[in-house]
């Protein structure tokens, strides 16, 4: 995730990418080479900190299970999804030229064969608590020369923070039209579904989950355009059908 100034709203968009794909009660760890890394985050009024500020509440979200480790500290931890802080190319980014563990060089019997062999390993770490995403966020200018190198070879995919979808603005639920449309999952099938966030109170449903990026308005009842799949193909129609059995191009 690359940021042209802005870190925090390139951390925020990256929490929201993460909503949409795995809904609003996922586990989110955030990774810092050092414990200072989380400060950029201290004067945005949407985080909350405690614990040490190990423990973060993120308020447009505040059934999101967010917290904050240094590297060090996340051996061994695992999370639903990581976002790695502070992917800079200086004195105190990742890999941070400031030697932080002296004892180090008492145990290595020899000259480290690659530059930045500890960091590289601490980087791995990093990278390898997920078990489903790992975010980097960087800045466009400068980003650290480990994510340089992992694009380089196809790994990793770039992304600008202001393409991002906007999730404070969700699209309306059509029935209640009090709720909100959110990502959310069907457990049975693990398939990926938009529900409505006054759920059990209002049950409805739409499977195209295209609709949080793109919302196209049924000229005859106001419905979505969705996708509908049959055995012969798929077409695009209005979400009330077959009530309204308005089709579209898109």
């Amino acid at each position: 995730m690359f940021y042209s100034e802005n870190i925090v709203e390139a951390v925020e968009n990256a929490i929201k990418d993460i909503i949409l794909e795995f809904g609003e009660n996922s586990e989110i760890l955030l990774l810092g080479r050092t414990r200072y890394d989380i400060t950029v985050l201290e004067n945005s009024d949407n985080f909350e900190f405690s614990e040490n500020n190990t423990k973060i509440k993120y308020s447009p979200f505040p059934n999101l299970t967010l917290s904050f480790l240094t590297v060090h500290r996340s051996k061994g931890l695992e999370a639903d999804n990581v976002i790695l802080l502070n992917m800079q190319n200086n004195l105190l980014g990742f890999p941070n030229r400031i030697s932080s563990d002296p004892i180090l060089s008492l145990v290595l019997a020899n000259k480290e064969e690659y530059l930045y062999a500890e960091e590289r390993r601490l980087f791995y770490v990093a990278i390898t608590r997920t078990k489903n995403r790992t975010y980097l966020v960087a800045p466009e200018m400068h980003y650290s020369q480990f994510l340089e190198e992992l694009i380089s070879t196809g790994s990793v995919q770039k992304t600008v923070d202001e393409n991002k979808v906007d999730i404070e603005n969700p699209p309306k639920c059509l029935k209640c039209e009090k709720g909100n449309l959110l990502l959310k999952t069907n457990h049975k099938n693990n398939q990926k579904f938009l529900g409505c966030t006054n759920y059990p109170h209002c049950d409805f449903t739409i499977n195209d989950v295209n609709v949080l990026k793109k919302q196209v308005i049924c000229k005859k009842c106001g419905g979505y355009i969705v996708e509908k799949k049959t055995s012969k193909g798929s077409f695009y129609a209005c979400s009330n059908y077959p009530f309204c059995k308005n089709t579209d191009n898109k």
